[in-house]
């Protein structure tokens, strides 16, 4: 066990460590701050160095304007959100995307849930004839037999309303979602 007077040196040494630690230059002569000989920028950009800014915009939009805005899904849903969906459905419900396939007319999406049954959920792209129908058509089988309905039903229920929920989220249209 330390003596006092050992201890007391070892206390000296660290708070003399720490004071000598501590600058006492102001925070302007430290480099990471502007130096006074700097010049401050400011005023209005000129019709070139504004054309620049908006080409870069337009650069970060894939290829789209600066005048094409965000938008709504008129369908309540994005087929590009599809697969975003199912997994938070799949979470709402307490299950596990097992496997996925993407397919010419739709999803097939494998799934587990934690009672350990099988599940599959099929999602088949939908060509809507009014604003009122759908632009998918998405059935769900769970349990070994299919005997599991009533969970089978809350998939469907909770991927419809995840769907339509980012379907509420504005997106720039992309070739695919504009005929959906």
């Amino acid at each position: 066990m330390p003596t006092l007077p050992a201890a007391l040196a070892a206390i000296l040494f660290a708070l003399a460590a720490l004071a000598g630690g501590c600058s006492s230059r102001p925070a302007a002569e430290v480099a990471l701050a502007r130096q006074p000989e700097e010049p401050v920028l400011t005023g209005t950009m000129t019709s070139a160095q504004q054309r620049e800014i908006e080409g870069g915009f337009e650069s970060l939009a894939d290829g789209r304007t600066a005048v094409s805005r965000p938008v709504v899904a008129p369908l309540g849903g994005r087929w590009s959100d599809v697969y975003p969906a199912v997994v938070e459905a799949c979470d709402e419900i307490e299950a596990a995307v097992v496997s996925k396939k993407l397919y010419d007319w739709g999803w097939e999406i494998h799934i587990r849930t934690v009672e350990e049954w099988p599940g599959t959920l099929t999602i088949r792209r939908a060509i809507p004839e009014s604003k009122e129908t759908s632009i998918y058509e998405a059935t769900a089988v769970i349990g070994l037999y299919g005997d599991r309905t009533e969970r089978a039903e809350a998939l469907l229920k909770a991927f419809h309303e995840r769907l339509r929920a980012f379907g509420r989220k504005r997106s720039l249209p992309d070739d695919e979602t504009e005929s959906d």
